[in-house]
């Protein structure tokens, strides 16, 4: 009855710097009240990531007779507690790839504000990419806004563009970034310049208006290159409007 009337108001914020009668009583609570650290609890978290190893290794040894699942693991990665990274670590690292929930739990690396999240993320899709469809992966992804995530597509679209034939608002997006995604910049702009059609008709409108941005920009390596795009497609015959090219008297 005591354990029952403390418990009821007991918060988790008070697992840390605890004394060797509260660190007892922990202990107590986990093997009376066990239900109270469930996977979906905040207990557990706070338990897991408690910056005193006694709450802690508590906390995992219950873990792991309930199980750990995906995502309580990304919580514990991106809690930047080294002990709960390590064992997410390794449950992320561990899972089978050909279990139906694989790709959400990779696209949920992938997708969250944890740079070390995303970064294991990358890592296991590309340990597994032979045995997972690549080119869906791609489709998600394409959409984060993550510079680390799209130096990622950028990079796979340079080594086999047909993952992504429809590509154009990835690359758009891209080409409209700041300076601080050059090398992503850079492949998607190689990319696009050996695939550039050779007429205008074929010229998707809102890339011939991202092209004429650029060519009017403040950056002058992006500049160049949208006018040597821009003049290739008026010298092969089509017209290109607000782009004149002047002759060049001997």
């Amino acid at each position: 009855e005591m354990l029952n009337a403390i418990t009821v108001n007991f918060e988790p914020n008070v697992l840390d710097r605890l004394s060797e009668e509260q660190v007892a009583f922990i202990g107590l609570y986990l093997r009376e009240k066990p239900e109270a650290f469930n996977i979906e609890s905040t207990l557990l978290m706070k338990a897991a990531t408690s910056s005193d190893s006694r709450i802690y290794e508590k906390a995992f040894s219950h873990l792991e007779e309930i199980g750990l699942q995906s995502k309580f693991a990304l919580g514990l990665l991106e809690s930047d507690f080294p002990r709960a990274i390590e064992e997410a670590t390794l449950f992320f690292k561990e899972l089978d790839a050909s279990s139906p929930e694989f790709l959400e739990d990779l696209l949920s690396l992938c997708d969250s504000p944890n740079f070390l999240a995303r970064s294991l993320g990358l890592e296991v899709l590309e340990t597994s990419q032979d045995h997972i469809p690549l080119a869906k992966i791609i489709v998600s992804l394409k959409e984060s806004r993550h510079p680390d995530i799209r130096h990622f597509v950028a990079t796979k679209l340079s080594a086999n563009s047909e993952l992504l034939p429809n590509s154009l608002d990835f690359d758009i997006s891209v080409l409209k970034s700041r300076n601080i995604e050059r090398p992503t910049k850079e492949l998607v702009k190689e990319r696009l310049q050996q695939g550039m059609p050779l007429n205008l008709e074929a010229l998707d409108e809102s890339l011939l208006k991202t092209l004429r941005e650029m060519s009017q920009g403040l950056v002058e390596k992006d500049k160049e290159w949208a006018i040597k795009q821009l003049t290739g497609i008026k010298a092969r015959g089509t017209e290109v409007p607000d782009l004149q090219i002047k002759e060049i008297e001997e």
